[in-house]
């Protein structure tokens, strides 16, 4: 029922038709609330962090492929040489207040998408409501970090960044509209805060929204709980089975097939999608899904493959991203 209300409502954010057009009254209601909202910290000035702090976010209901982005950034810096750290929410946990990631922990405690950048690149990993007091939880546990990276967090008034990304599907503004009428959190554009850079990456099909382009495509090779590789082409001619819990599971079957992959069951699930109870059908066939979801299946069927999602930034961009950091770490205490 809840999946098709979903549904029902994602269609109808992209065009401004009779469904949307009937909640669009509620959406003027949602846009006085956020006024009231901003009106109440309109005086309120969030305490100075330690160490830089680049928010990648976006203004679109439903997810538009910020974790890719923040795992390209992390990278990306890597190869730089900055040691970075990454905080986040941790949508869906069964946790609260601030929590480091380590190997003990859970997917359900601490969200698979802050596991998933733990596991994978093996660095400071915070999660938390607050995430200003994440950031000083993780600065003063790990004096190294000179950068830190949240996974969302445009939106939040309450604290301090210096740098955003603001990340676009091909589905762009949808129909332009405010929740519940259409996909909007926030009005369009978003007027960058006082003393911080904003730049907006968006997918190559976006026609709506301008701004630094965004590839993305499947890893060539799958691994497995067991950390097995296999080379995506390898199942070429043979029937596999897809699964993924992301905000458009379809978008991962589609470039499953576009890879010549064919597919035997696909299971699409909500975004964040508890899998604890979820158990692997009888079929004999493959199964292939994404990292995110890897990481809450693996501890039980470590045979399932995981097909990461590549995420190439603008070479500009990325440049850009340089040069305002450097500027940044190399000013009085980085700010």
């Amino acid at each position: 029922m809840i999946q098709s209300i979903h549904q029902s409502l994602t269609s109808a954010w992209l065009r401004r038709g009779w469904l949307a057009c009937l909640l669009w009254p509620f959406s003027q209601i949602y846009f006085l609330l956020l006024l009231l909202h901003r009106w109440g910290y309109r005086h309120f000035e969030p305490d100075s962090l330690p160490v830089p702090v680049l928010v990648v976010g976006n203004v679109v209901v439903g997810g538009a492929g910020k974790t890719p982005v923040v795992m390209a950034l992390i990278e990306h810096f890597k190869k730089q040489g900055l040691t970075v750290g990454v905080v986040s929410r941790g949508y869906g946990r069964t946790t609260t207040g601030v929590i480091e990631l380590s190997a003990m922990r859970s997917a359900f405690e601490v969200g698979d998408e802050p596991l998933l950048i733990h596991k994978k690149y093996n660095l400071p990993v915070y999660v938390g409501e607050d995430r200003s007091a994440a950031v000083l939880s993780l600065c003063a546990a790990h004096p190294d970090v000179k950068l830190i990276i949240s996974d969302d967090g445009l939106q939040h008034l309450h604290w301090h960044y210096d740098f955003s990304i603001c990340v676009f599907d091909q589905r762009g503004l949808g129909n332009g509209w405010l929740l519940p009428a259409g996909p909007l959190r926030s009005p369009w554009p978003i007027k960058p805060r006082a003393n911080t850079i904003q730049w907006i990456a968006v997918a190559p099909s976006c026609r709506d929204v301008q701004g630094h382009t965004l590839q993305r495509f499947l890893s060539d090779v799958a691994i497995n709980g067991r950390g097995e590789q296999k080379k995506l082409s390898d199942w070429q001619g043979l029937r596999v089975s897809g699964l993924a819990g992301i905000a458009n599971p379809s978008s991962f079957f589609e470039m499953l097939t576009q890879r010549g992959l064919s597919l035997d069951h696909t299971f699409s699930l909500p975004d964040h999608a508890d899998l604890s109870h979820w158990q692997m059908p009888t079929h004999s066939t493959d199964l292939l899904c994404t990292e995110k979801d890897a990481v809450k299946l693996w501890d039980r069927f470590p045979q399932i493959w995981a097909v990461p999602l590549v995420c190439v930034l603008s070479p500009q961009m990325l440049q850009e991203i340089d040069r305002e950091v450097r500027l940044k770490l190399s000013s009085n205490h980085g700010h």
